[in-house]
């Protein structure tokens, strides 16, 4: 079907699904149009915005809430499935607004919903001014840690994710090996290499043989996605 690309339409759809009313609603609509549709007044500006207002706050949170005991490839782990494509194009999707982007393309990928998602962002920052920090703070809050796919990703490991990953592209199971166990009883400290199919291959390290594993399988998984967002970009 084609998407409803009435501004007034446009506008109302979105002020419902987020629970935002805006001021100014010529901002909303240009975060809804791609440049297929006009090439000037499109979302391209505010995608940029809007994709370090969410890293930021994405950050922000994980900080404040995430388990202390997480170290930092766990939670890079979680940051990166927070703003990757699938998960943007998820909340833009379950908030019903992916047939109210404005666009010409003969198909949608992900990336374009995705695209959206974060112009929408931006658009809701600024247009709520002083305020805007606070707006997106909620809104993310909520698609991203109380309704969305966070509260269930916060629970599970790197090992699993990776696990998951290589499952659904029919691979074979990752593998951990030992690379080198240096200090005493008192300070250890392993270097553990994940591989799969010995061509995706990276190195963890930590105090224990289990945190190493988990940093490595952190560090894989973060490359294997954000090479596979960057290769369905939208041109």
């Amino acid at each position: 079907m084609a998407p409803d690309t009435k501004p007034s339409r446009l506008i109302d759809h979105v002020e419902q699904a987020t629970g935002y009313r805006f001021t100014e609603t010529k901002i909303i609509t240009t975060a809804f149009t791609h440049r297929s549709f006009d090439t000037k007044n499109n979302y391209e500006r505010l995608e940029f915005f809007g994709d370090r207002i969410l890293g930021f706050l994405v950050a922000e949170y994980l900080l404040e809430h995430a388990d202390k005991t997480l170290h930092e490839g766990e939670l890079n782990t979680l940051q990166v499935e927070a703003i990757r494509t699938g998960t943007l194009a998820k909340v833009l999707c379950d908030l019903g607004l992916d047939r109210q982007v404005r666009h010409h393309l003969h198909s949608t990928p992900e990336s374009l919903f995705a695209d959206v998602c974060e112009a929408m962002l931006a658009a809701m920052y600024l247009d709520a001014q002083e305020q805007g920090m606070a707006v997106c703070r909620q809104f993310i809050h909520k698609r991203w840690f109380l309704d969305g796919f966070l509260v269930a990703q916060a629970r599970r490991d790197p090992k699993s994710l990776l696990q998951e990953w290589a499952q659904a592209k029919g691979l074979p199971l990752p593998v951990y090996t030992v690379v080198t166990r240096t200090g005493g009883d008192h300070a250890p400290h392993f270097v553990v290499k994940v591989a799969v199919e010995e061509e995706q291959i990276t190195y963890g390290t930590g105090t224990s043989k289990k945190r190493a594993q988990q940093d490595a399988a952190a560090t894989l998984y973060l490359k294997l996605t954000e090479n596979a967002d960057s290769a369905v970009a939208i041109s």
